[in-house]
């Protein structure tokens, strides 16, 4: 197997030492369920952070899901890593 679709295990810490430092910007998702297992990850703390952070999904499946877990400052991307890039790069320019 090359490929499996568990949850992976790991301090979260990091994580949030990085998002309380201001060094996160935005969240990408490229699977509703890798979306599932990191809501799961990081808790309730992380939830009320991801919940402010912009979050990039690649289809409108991984949208809806964004939606089931309360999430609302979701964008939509072109499809591969050029979509999500350029829309990225489109975000943050007009700031």
């Amino acid at each position: 197997d090359c490929y499996r679709r568990v949850r992976p295990r790991g301090d979260v810490e990091p994580l949030f030492a990085s998002w309380r430092a201001g060094d996160i910007d935005a969240v990408v998702a490229t699977s509703s369920e890798g979306l599932r297992n990191f809501h799961d990850m990081i808790g309730e703390s992380g939830r009320e952070r991801l919940a402010r952070t912009p979050l990039f999904v690649s289809h409108l499946r991984i949208a809806a899901a964004a939606r089931d877990l309360d999430l609302s400052h979701v964008m939509v991307t072109g499809s591969g890593d050029e979509g999500i890039t350029a829309s990225l790069v489109e975000h943050f320019a007009a700031r």
